[in-house]
Formats: C-alpha cells, structure tokens, sequence
C-alpha cells in the first residue's frame, strides 16, 4: 500500500521519522501538501534517533563514603581515633589482631574506622553504613556525634546490636589492669 502524503507515513511505522527541511513541505494550516509528486518523491529512510530525556533534578542528602579496614563479613565495626595515621597505629593494630584472632576473627571480618577522620559523620550514618551486630569503640575519643553516653567496660544492647566501650590502647598498654578488663568483656562480645 503507498500513500501518496509522507506525513501520515507515522500512522504506518512505529519509529519516529523527521523530515528534512528541503523535503518539508509548506504547511496551509489543513494538511502538508507534498513538494514533488509522488511518483518521484524519493523513498524516506526510518533512523533512530535516540529520544530526548528531560533529567529532573533531585535533592540528595550526599552519602558517607568512609575508609576503613577489613572487609566487614561479620558485621563487626570498631571505631578507633588516631588523627595522625590513616586507620591505627601497626603496634596497636597487631595487638587488635591477636585479640580478634583469640575470637577466631579475621581482619575480613571487621571494620575498623577511624572517627579522627569523619568529626562531621555521625552514630547513625555509621550504623546506615556498616549495620553492625556488634560495635566496639575504643576510648573516648572515638565514639560518635549523636551515640548517648555507653557506659565503660559493659556490653549493652543497643537497637539490633551488642556494644562494647573500652579504654584506647594507648591506655590499655599503660595500665594492664584496663587490658585486662577489656578482654574480660570482648571474650563475651
């Protein structure tokens, strides 16, 4: 079937088809005449063009990206505060090891992050972040805007998670006494 008005080849093919401004032809205001007869109106190729998207703009909150160590498998997080190292000290870090290995955790199974990085991020975008079963912090500096007061040397239960607030290593190491009362508790964590 061949119609004699390229216009209304539209209601025939499905894709979008344009016109190019020499084969357009002059509008009357009822209906596009054709420019040539349609003998020797030249056949129009369908080319896809890709459709216009309009974005909407939507206002997002930025989510917390945060660096830490371990790979979090068992949803473990412990805070720490070193505002000179990256993550922790290697002493203290080693030592952290060989009490997670003692619970026969591996790094991989944790999450350490250190709050001297992150002032501005709070207790519950790192719970958004990590959702932790259990959650150590180690000393008073490390724990977040927003967390209410933990008590020491206790593990409370907190939403969905066990926490555990501790003496820093740096203590610990100086006092064996708070080391020894750590473990007491972290065996139970």
């Amino acid at each position: 079937m061949a119609t004699e008005n390229p216009a209304l080849l539209h209601y025939f093919l499905q894709d979008d088809l344009y016109l190019l401004s020499e084969d357009k032809s002059v509008y009357n205001g009822q209906a596009l005449q054709p420019a040539i007869t349609p003998i020797e109106a030249p056949v129009l190729q369908a080319i896809e063009t890709p459709k216009q998207q309009v974005a909407i703009p939507v206002a997002q909150t930025p989510k917390p990206d945060f660096k830490y160590l371990g790979a979090n498998k068992k949803r473990f997080l412990i805070l720490v505060n070193y505002p000179a190292d990256e993550h922790m000290l290697a002493d203290h870090l080693s030592k952290l090891e060989s009490t997670l290995g003692r619970k026969t955790l591996l790094m991989d199974d944790v999450a350490i992050v250190n709050t001297a990085h992150y002032v501005h991020n709070n207790h519950q975008e790192l719970v958004a972040f990590f959702s932790p079963e259990k959650l150590l912090i180690l000393g008073a500096p490390a724990i977040p805007a927003g967390l209410a007061s933990p008590k020491l040397n206790s593990i409370e239960q907190l939403d969905n998670r066990l926490q555990l607030f501790t003496h820093s290593f740096n203590e610990m190491l100086a006092d064996r006494e708070m080391a020894k009362a750590f473990w007491e508790q972290m065996k139970n964590l």
